[in-house]
């Protein structure tokens, strides 16, 4: 995990926590995720969460865009959708909207593959990691009864001017945006 501090244009801190995939892959971490969030809560400050891929699962993803077969597409989407769902059972999760809806996503788009991928196409699907840990993880802070506003980190990055633009090559900027800060702020207390 990783944490990093700031101040919003409304005095209130932020505390932005990073968690790679081992630290979101199972029911504990989130046990542990959602107590660090309700205590920079009760510290008075905005929480955003930002979360990667369940563990494992962007090789997953590299192996389905890279994938010369709808057979081998076919088994990699079994075992992705296997490692999400058992999460959900361990968190007593009887549904998740937001994951269904990013699930259905990764699965059209699978169907659309030609192989080589473009950079575009690779991107999207590499996405679909953080998509669908971001809408679990949303739904196991509503289940600790911490009301969470998910986000897609693709609205709130901006690129900077000098960089590469490409699907899987860009640096975005590195400062606080006040504006974003203050439109985050109006939405709730705690992000991910």
């Amino acid at each position: 995990m990783q944490i990093a501090e700031g101040v919003s244009p409304r005095g209130r801190r932020w505390l932005v926590m990073k968690f790679g995939g081992s630290s979101v892959a199972s029911s504990q971490r989130w046990v542990t995720i959602a107590e660090q969030a309700r205590r920079g809560l009760e510290s008075e400050r905005y929480v955003l969460i930002v979360v990667s891929a369940l563990s494992g699962v962007t090789d997953l993803l590299t192996g389905l865009a890279d994938a010369t077969g709808p057979s081998a597409r076919q088994d990699i989407l079994e075992e992705i959708e296997r490692r999400h769902r058992k999460l959900m059972g361990d968190l007593a999760l009887e549904s998740c909207p937001e994951f269904e809806q990013r699930w259905q996503e990764l699965v059209a788009l699978t169907g659309s593959i030609q192989v080589p991928a473009s950079p575009g196409v690779r991107a999207s699907v590499l996405a679909g990691g953080e998509l669908m840990s971001s809408a679990l993880g949303k739904a196991a802070l509503d289940h600790f009864g911490l009301p969470a506003e998910l986000l897609d980190a693709r609205d709130c990055l901006q690129a900077a001017e000098q960089s590469i633009h490409t699907p899987l090559s860009v640096r975005c900027l590195d400062y606080a945006d006040p504006v974003m800060e203050a439109r985050l702020a109006e939405r709730g207390h705690l992000h991910i």
